[in-house]
């Protein structure tokens, strides 16, 4: 925690200093995000959780379509393989929403494909 305490402060999600590079590298910055959005002390106000929140769904790549609830078990599960990996700065990606999903036994999946028909405009 000595790196967040030199480098990093609560102030730099309300100036938007956490998006900055030189704050430290992304993985750290996210964890520090984290951790102050699950933070149950009171000097970590709402704004300082909700700023904890911006960053971590522009991090991820999380769609602002998300309602906030959604967001959270995302960013939940990504902190998990997060967690689970043991490069310190490894930073989880959602899977591209352009990639073509594949079920067991290499085929596309009957909902990529439909949209692959739509999109050629084969309806």
């Amino acid at each position: 925690m000595g790196f967040f305490r030199k480098t990093l402060r609560k102030e730099h999600l309300l100036d938007r200093g956490i998006y900055s590079d030189s704050k430290g590298h992304l993985a750290q910055r996210i964890d520090y995000a984290w951790n102050i959005y699950n933070s149950p002390k009171p000097k970590y106000t709402t704004a300082h959780k909700d700023a904890a929140l911006s960053f971590l769904r522009a991090s991820f790549n999380i769609p602002e379509s998300y309602k906030k609830e959604q967001a959270v078990e995302k960013i939940a599960a990504l902190m998990a393989l997060k967690a689970a990996n043991p490069d310190k700065k490894f930073v989880p990606k959602l899977p591209d929403p352009e990639r073509r999903e594949v079920v067991a036994g290499g085929t596309p999946s009957v909902a990529v494909r439909v949209a692959e028909i739509r999109a050629n405009g084969q309806t």
